[in-house]
Formats: C-alpha cells, structure tokens, sequence
C-alpha cells in the first residue's frame, strides 16, 4: 500500500472514531480532522467529488465548533455565568 492508500484508511478511521464521541466538542474536532484528512485524500487520489464535499464541510464544522454558539462559545458563556 502506498502513502495515499493509507492516509485513505487514516481518514476512513477517523470517521469510525466520530461515532464513539460521548460529547459534542471532541466529535466537532474529530470530525474536522476527518475532514481535513478526506480533502488531502481527494487531492493526492484525484477524487475530486471527496474533495468538494469535504471542502465544503469544513467550514461548516469549523464554524458550528468555533463559532459563537458553537462548542467552545458555549463553554464560554457557561463559565461566565459561573
């Protein structure tokens, strides 16, 4: 198997390890990784329709994790209402 046979399997991986998440921020950063993993996978494999999908997830992702009411701007809140 070659790098990109594998960074295939690595990406493939890290969408198994979205669905053991309990809570909503370590499934957020899984599934960005995910996709930063599938979208290199599509560039070196020359699978342009995984590329344009995950592409287009990732700010998606990024902005429901990061964003204000995301996982970390509710933490945020939380610990300043604390």
């Amino acid at each position: 198997m070659n790098w990109i046979g594998f960074l295939g399997y690595a990406a493939a991986a890290s969408v198994l390890l979205t669905f053991c998440m309990g809570t909503m921020l370590p499934l957020r950063i899984a599934a960005i990784t995910s996709n930063v993993l599938f979208a290199t996978y599509g560039v070196f494999a020359h699978i342009y329709p995984v590329l344009v999908l995950h592409t287009i997830l990732l700010p998606v992702l990024t902005l429901l994790a990061f964003g204000r009411d995301g996982a970390f701007g509710t933490a945020r809140i939380c610990a300043k209402a604390a």
